[in-house]
């Protein structure tokens, strides 16, 4: 099962490493005085950077899903740091999210 997974996480790495390397030949390539700014190529854009926080919230879901696979006792102080801020982080989504969903719905119906 592990090497499944193994796999799995090489194939990640592998793409990361080709969007990596695109990235690297966009900016190479780039032409500031050529690039014509308008609303496609600025929802592209955005597309984009939502995608890569996307990316990178998953994978710190993953990241934790993963240390909390190593005993306690194997964790570095960093990693334990890291468990702790996330639990941190729930408890306080878990008891102000509702306050703050409350207020949205509040206030998208004052008009």
């Amino acid at each position: 099962m592990s090497s499944n997974f193994t796999n799995i996480f090489n194939n990640f790495e592998d793409e990361l490493d080709e969007l990596h390397d695109k990235i690297i030949y966009i900016n190479d390539n780039f032409n500031e005085n050529n690039f014509n700014i308008n609303q496609e190529t600025l929802f592209l854009m955005l597309k984009i950077s939502d995608n890569i926080k996307l990316l990178k919230n998953r994978l710190e879901d993953l990241e934790i899903l993963a240390l909390n696979t190593i005993s306690n006792e194997l964790l570095t102080n960093e990693q334990k740091e890291i468990l702790r801020q996330k639990e941190l982080e729930e408890k306080v989504k878990k008891i102000f999210l509702p306050y703050i969903l409350f207020a949205q719905v509040c206030l998208e119906n004052l008009q």
